[in-house]
């Protein structure tokens, strides 16, 4: 069985890094604030990276993660959401 991997990145606005990677139809969204100062990342940012889904899992809390709205992110906050 062979393993399809992809990343798709996305280019970086008000200091925020975003970036997709997909295993075997997993996908995984990386979302990095590498601001000093919370950022508000507006869902038109990344609706077209998560395929529109509509929620996604965040992987160390384990909350779940409304992909129709603006994600607030504290400063320097990194986000690994599964979809």
């Amino acid at each position: 069985m062979s393993t399809i991997k992809t990343v798709t990145h996305h280019i970086p606005e008000m200091g925020i890094y975003l970036y997709a990677r997909t295993m075997n139809r997993k996908t995984s969204l990386i979302v990095l604030n590498s601001s000093d100062q919370e950022q508000v990342l507006p869902q038109q940012h990344f609706q077209a990276i998560t395929n529109n889904r509509k929620q996604g899992v965040e992987l160390v809390s384990k909350k779940q993660v409304d992909l129709t709205q603006s994600l607030t992110l504290a400063a320097r906050q990194s986000m690994i959401i599964e979809l």
